[in-house]
């Protein structure tokens, strides 16, 4: 008897090595067309799992709050701010892919335009500190620091201990226009020769003050006007700077007890017709009689006799100038007197140099100072507005 085996149905597919069947071998037919490799594709995941591989990250369309906080800051000039809040934006965007890195770094530019800005006005500052400002006259408007070889007849400075000679070209003094509180002013620049060799620190320091001294007379017509205790004083160039060919002294006017809140200049700048008129006409007996005292209070009787020529030839000149125009109704009267004065003072002087003996000299000596008052004196600059009194300014009557 045979016994047959069941039928069953197709075996289900299985893995390789668990009873499945393995498919043969695709073997190309020839003559057949080649059949395309299907590209391997993956299907969806299944519903509550994601794909394999790295996603994209998700972009947040919100702002980032400390970029627009930079570029607002940045706008309106808070600096340190905008550079914390600029970079801390930048670091959150690159995490949490929200949008604002433009406007971070548009606040950061920003703020680096605010610190340019800054450091220029920084700059602008110090340089203004330190470099005088001048008007359209070069007179100094603001004050300022500069060196001494820099400065200009009429500069008014404030100055330390003074020496007269050499300084240096970097040698530094502030200048403060003349209405401020200072120690010296500048009476002029003169050339001290023009010669290739350097003549010297002595020799240049003889030069110097007698070139200062004449500047003095055309800086100042009046010595009356100028402050007590104020004199002539210079400075001189080092021989690298002669060698240069820069030959000039700088001559000035200084103070070491007292400041002025003015000018020291009295000239035709400054002074009326009338007062430049009288001025000049005494000039040259100022100077005589000035050095006659000297000799009078040494007991020089023999000088004495010498000077009481100059001293009557200066005033016969100075009664030229005097009388040569008529003065103002104010001047007219004053002038009178002192005219009258010198009559009697030129004939005296004259006496002085023709005396045998010396207390003939001195005796005669005092007469003819005596001559000329000093109250008619006072009484014509009055009427002209000049100084009556040491360091007393003239003004314009």
């Amino acid at each position: 008897m045979t016994v047959e085996e069941p039928v069953s149905g197709p075996e289900p597919a299985g893995e390789p090595g668990e009873g499945a069947p393995i498919a043969p071998p695709m073997v190309p037919v020839p003559g057949a067309p080649a059949a395309q490799a299907a590209a391997p594709t993956l299907g969806a995941p299944p519903a509550g799992y994601w794909a394999y591989g790295p996603q994209p990250p998700v972009r947040r369309t919100d702002w980032n709050g400390f970029a627009i906080a930079s570029f607002v800051l940045g706008l309106v000039g808070g600096v340190l701010l905008s550079v914390v809040f600029g970079v801390v934006a930048l670091v959150k965007i690159r995490k949490t892919g929200q949008r604002g890195k433009g406007l971070a770094i548009a606040g950061l530019t920003l703020a680096g335009v605010w610190l340019l800005v800054i450091a220029l006005v920084v700059v602008i500052g110090v340089a203004t500190a330190i470099r005088s400002d001048r008007n359209a006259a070069r007179a100094v408007t603001r004050p300022g620091v500069v060196g001494i070889f820099t400065l200009r007849a009429g500069d008014c400075f404030r100055h330390g201990p003074f020496t007269d000679g050499t300084s240096t070209a970097s040698a530094r003094v502030t200048v403060v226009p003349c209405t401020q509180s200072h120690n010296a002013e500048v009476i002029g620049l003169v050339s001290a020769g023009d010669e290739a060799e350097y003549p010297g620190s002595d020799a240049l320091g003889q030069r110097a003050k007698g070139l200062c001294d004449e500047q003095l007379h055309s800086y100042v017509f009046d010595l009356l006007s100028l402050p007590a205790e104020t004199g002539v004083r210079w400075y001189f160039p080092l021989e690298s700077r002669w060698r240069l060919g820069l030959h000039d002294v700088t001559c000035f006017l200084a103070s070491e007890q007292q400041s002025v809140t003015r000018s020291l200049r009295e000239d035709d700048t400054t002074l009326t017709m009338e007062q430049q008129r009288y001025l000049r006409a005494v000039n040259q007996y100022n100077i005589e009689i000035a050095e006659m005292g000297d000799a009078v209070s040494t007991g020089s009787w023999s000088k004495v006799r010498t000077l009481a020529v100059w001293v009557a030839s200066a005033q016969v000149a100075e009664r030229a100038t005097l009388i040569s125009a008529p003065w103002s109704s104010a001047v007219q009267p004053a002038v009178d007197r002192l005219v009258a004065d010198q009559d009697a003072a030129i004939g005296l002087w004259h006496q002085v140099g023709a005396a045998a003996t010396d207390a003939e000299v001195q005796a005669l000596a005092v007469r003819a100072y005596q001559a000329v008052g000093r109250d008619d004196v006072l009484a014509v600059r009055r009427a002209l507005g000049l100084s009556t009194t040491q360091g007393e300014p003239a003004h314009r009557p």
